[in-house]
């Protein structure tokens, strides 16, 4: 390659044999010489011995990372958080608002109050979607066809679509009582009416008493049945199709209840202790330190039930838990009432005047 071509392939650079250079400098150095002519060390028994524990140890984490890899297909529990947010219309009031759940939201209304919303949780963020005047409402309850609502004037109405609710039928003044209001088998469910201890109405107005039932403290519903725990916890099973009690059990003081598809969910002894309770009325203890207060609230998905306090809420299932817990911050009150949609766990705090969605995110 002459002085001043430039190199075009590696191919064409002769490089010199160094070789015997290096070797004919050794002779006039101490250093190259030793350099040059010490013979290659070979590693010791203890440097092959750790290199090799070295290799096999990473050979084992490797192979314990690929085991524990999630199976294609495995689904990852969510995390659930505070989804959202927001004011309620009207005036702050000392009672604890009135809660139906639908697929689509929740529906809110203050006890003996005019004003009827319903918070839907489409979008990014809640919002009101309906906002309607009524007659003074003392209980609410709705599924997915229906809203129903009862008046203290003893009206109870169907909202099913538009704006207007349909007067169903009359129960008597319940300007007094305390009235309690639930769905079960495509019958909405009353509590403490002047008509009887409870009755079941159906869509087209019909009413069936339900007889020898105890007037409740709490209704609750699934699609076969309707729950009803009164005082000093006489919890009653009735069938939904014929409206009569299938059995009666004595549980014992109860706190809240809520039914799921397979039976009843309990909080008793003061709300530390969380039972559940199958149709055939088999009783099971699945956690026994729920409590920071004696009004624990609860609320069921389905598969989830949740509990809640003023600052804390926590799903349990039929093998123990908490399996999600979410802290949500002193509540105006002492503990707000809580409902469960598809999308989440609903709480309304009267005095704080807000709805709150704690969704999985």
């Amino acid at each position: 390659m002459k002085p001043g071509e430039r190199l075009g392939r590696l191919d064409d650079l002769d490089v010199p044999d160094l070789r015997g250079e290096i070797q004919r400098r050794a002779g006039e150095s101490d250093v190259l010489v030793e350099l040059v002519d010490r013979p290659r060390r070979r590693p010791s028994l203890a440097w092959t011995a750790a290199a090799g524990l070295i290799v096999i140890a990473a050979f084992g984490l490797g192979v314990l990372a690929a085991d524990h890899r999630p199976a294609p297909g495995t689904v990852i529990a969510p995390t659930w958080a505070i989804r959202g947010r927001i004011a309620m219309p009207g005036p702050p009031s000392l009672r604890q608002p009135l809660l139906a759940p639908n697929s689509s939201g929740l529906w809110v209304a203050q006890p003996h109050g005019t004003e009827l919303f319903h918070v839907a949780a489409t979008g990014p963020a809640l919002r009101i979607d309906r906002h309607l005047a009524v007659a003074p409402v003392v209980a609410l309850a709705a599924d997915d066809q229906h809203l129903w609502i009862l008046t203290a004037d003893g009206n109870l109405l169907d909202l099913t679509s538009g704006s207007t609710p349909v007067r169903v039928g009359s129960l008597g003044s319940l300007a007094s009582t305390r009235a309690t209001l639930a769905v079960a088998g495509g019958r909405v469910w009353i509590g403490g009416s002047p008509r009887g201890p409870i009755v079941a109405v159906d869509p087209d107005g019909s009413i069936a008493v339900v007889p020898g039932a105890p007037t409740p403290q709490t209704l609750t519903g699934s699609s076969r049945a309707a729950w009803s725990v009164g005082a000093g916890g006489t919890v009653s099973v009735i069938d939904a199709a014929s409206a009569t009690i299938s059995h009666t059990l004595q549980l014992g003081a109860v706190v809240d209840a809520v039914a799921d598809p397979s039976g009843l969910w309990l909080a008793t002894q003061q709300g530390q202790t969380l039972e559940h309770l199958d149709g055939a009325g088999s009783r099971k203890v699945v956690a026994t330190d729920l409590g920071r207060a004696s009004s624990i609230r609860l609320a069921s998905t389905g598969r989830l039930v949740w509990s809640a306090d003023a600052q804390v809420f926590q799903a349990f299932d039929l093998l123990g838990g908490p399996r999600h817990t979410v802290v949500v911050g002193r509540a105006s009150v002492a503990v707000p009432d809580i409902a469960a949609t598809p999308g989440g766990i609903w709480s309304a705090d009267a005095l704080g005047h807000t709805v709150t969605l704690v969704a999985p995110g």
